[in-house]
């Protein structure tokens, strides 16, 4: 990723400041938390705490106010067979009946005897009607102690929670009744755990000892659920006091727990952790926003400040970039110049060197030419003279071939001659051995003599006839051969002709060639002399051509420096002017200065010409 200057110096900074107000904000966050979720742990369990210890105040304290109550002489009085019995039991109820009206959380208040019957109460349709003897704190009382009882439902008021409230009326040592009074816990719910609000939605709920739920806020669970209806609930009672996370209805809740050891109850604070992170969130919240404006400002301050520097360099560098580029276009164009003008000395003075190495093989071609010319003129006149003899001897062989057919003819006719004789033998000896048959055993010699001549005649026929072919076929090649010697003969003259013909014009041909030769090397000469001069205008020309490189090289490198300040000031891609040298002007010194080696070899060894530097 390219950069410029500024934002080499801008992103590092910004990148620290984020880092660090992230890191301050993520701490901040954590720390936060921590010290509200410590702040609301120790704000649950005092909740618990103080709630617990009010509910064991009220409920210890009434207790109290009952043994008090029960050790006034006339609660003993009401309980004595005497003459002030009734009083007292009338001032009793009196006094029941008042504390009924006046405090609002008793429900039943009597004083039973030894029997557990009602001698007074509150309610006067309780009294002899009421009797309690089955009661476990009754039983209890009559042992001489006070007793709190355990969470009962109440009989007479729609089953809601009670806990009764027994302490036995003494005479001395001896036990002579108990002084019972029940307490209505839906009115303490209500004036005292239901008004207690954790947060927003949080609340405080009890449960008895059997874990049944003696307040909560859904009052149709009480004294009809219990903690072990429900997952979480047998964790609250196995420990005296903790901190339990559980999940009511689907919301994530943090309870603090405590129980009572004198009561036997449960008490807890319950509040969705929702409502407990969302000042904590709310606090990232401000965090964040801190962050980001203290971001944000200090990016503002970081670009004034980077600009600020930037700028004079920027500008340092557009001049620098401009001369560069300037630079750049005057050397590529001396450059190019150079280049195209040792090129085409180099190639100029190649063609020269290969037109004075043609011009020379030219030259000794011509010059072997006109020997080779002057040779077969000296040839043609020896074939003429050849020729002439040939003609002359051909004419004597025809001369010849003739005597010889006409020597064959007269054989041929001989032998014709020979063959009639034959045939005239022949028909002697037949009629010879016509006769001797005709003279019987008188001829018979005559007839043997006659069948041996016409043997030797036919033999001789025979004979005569093969030698007479022969001397046929003889007679017929003489002929061809008189008729083809006319025919060569006649050729030789023609040749003889031809070859008076080819003499003089080889005679031409040998002068011309001469001529030819001497104009061919002062050529030559001029060539080599061109040649020369040629390539010395080539080597100071490619001399030219590198220092033009050279100052191209430089520019150039000039230009990547400048690309490279642009590329940290501005973040553009360096961008680099490209000129490539032209293979003429990069190629060694060595290798110009021997063009002319490069061309094929000729039959003569080619004129070599030095570059001078």
């Amino acid at each position: 990723m390219n950069l410029n200057l500024r934002n080499r110096i801008l992103l590092p900074t910004l990148a620290l400041i984020f880092t660090v107000t992230l890191v301050l904000s993520v701490v901040s966050f954590y720390l936060s938390r921590r010290a509200l979720n410590d702040s609301f742990n120790a704000q649950l369990e005092q909740i618990c705490d103080s709630s617990l210890q009010q509910i064991e105040s009220w409920v210890l304290g009434e207790q109290a106010n009952i043994i008090h109550w029960s050790t006034q002489p006339h609660v003993l009085a009401a309980l004595q067979e005497s003459p002030g019995t009734l009083a007292a039991r009338a001032v009793v109820s009196a006094e029941l009946a008042e504390a009924h009206q006046r405090f609002g959380f008793f429900g039943n208040l009597l004083l039973a005897d030894l029997s557990g019957n009602a001698v007074s109460a509150n309610r006067p349709e309780a009294v002899g009607h009421l009797n309690v003897s089955d009661r476990r704190y009754f039983k209890e009382a009559l042992t001489g102690k006070a007793v709190i009882s355990e969470v009962l439902k109440n009989k007479v008021n729609g089953g809601g929670p009670i806990v009764v409230l027994a302490a036995p009326v003494m005479d001395g040592t001896t036990v002579r009744g108990v002084l019972i009074a029940s307490m209505d816990l839906n009115w303490f719910s209500a004036h005292m755990i239901d008004p207690i609000k954790v947060l927003s939605t949080g609340f405080v709920f009890l449960y008895d000892e059997k874990g049944i739920f003696i307040s909560y806020p859904k009052k149709e669970l009480i004294m009809q659920a219990k903690l072990a209806d429900f997952p979480w609930g047998p964790q609250f009672q196995h420990s005296a006091a903790g901190e339990i996370r559980y999940n009511l209805d689907g919301v994530a809740q943090l309870a603090r727990f405590k129980n009572s050891e004198s009561l036997h109850w449960g008490l807890v604070a319950t509040v969705p952790r929702a409502e407990i992170m969302a000042p904590i969130y709310r606090m990232g919240k401000i965090s964040a926003l801190l962050g980001v404006g203290a971001v944000a400002l200090g990016a503002l301050l970081m670009y004034l400040v980077s600009r600020s520097i930037t700028r004079p360099i920027q500008q340092v560098s557009a001049e620098l970039d401009h001369c560069s580029s300037e630079t750049i276009s005057a050397a590529g164009q001396v450059s190019d110049a150079s280049q195209s003008l040792a090129q085409g000395s180099t190639e100029q003075a190649a063609s020269l060197e290969e037109t004075s190495a043609s011009l020379e093989e030219m030259s000794s071609m011509t010059k072997r030419n006109a020997e080779s010319a002057t040779r077969a003129n000296d040839l043609a006149r020896a074939a003429r003279a050849s020729a002439d003899t040939g003609s002359n001897e051909m004419q004597a062989m025809s001369l010849a071939m003739t005597e010889i057919k006409a020597s064959s003819d007269d054989i041929a006719k001989i032998i014709k001659t020979i063959d009639e004789i034959a045939f005239q033998t022949n028909i002697l000896a037949l009629n010879a051995a016509v006769e001797a048959a005709r003279a019987g055993e008188a001829g018979a010699g005559f007839a043997v003599v006659a069948e041996e001549v016409r043997a030797l005649a036919q033999r001789s026929a025979v004979a005569a006839k093969e030698t007479a072919d022969k001397i046929e076929g003889a007679i017929t090649k003489t002929a061809q051969g008189v008729e083809i010697s006319g025919q060569v003969t006649k050729r030789l003259a023609e040749i003889m002709e031809k070859v008076r013909q080819v003499d003089a014009l080889i005679g031409e041909v040998a002068t011309a060639s001469r001529e030819q030769n001497q104009g061919v090397g002062q050529i030559n000469h001029a060539i080599g002399q061109m040649d020369q001069v040629v390539q010395t205008n080539a080597a100071c020309a490619e001399e030219s051509a590198a220092a033009a490189e050279e100052l191209s090289a430089q520019a150039l490198s000039l230009n990547a420096i400048i690309a490279t300040l642009h590329q940290l000031v501005d973040g553009r891609p360096p961008v680099i002017a490209d000129r490539t040298p032209s293979p003429t002007a990069s190629r060694p010194a060595a290798a110009r200065s021997t063009l002319h080696e490069t061309r094929p070899p000729s039959p003569l060894p080619p004129h070599r010409v030095s570059v001078r530097r």
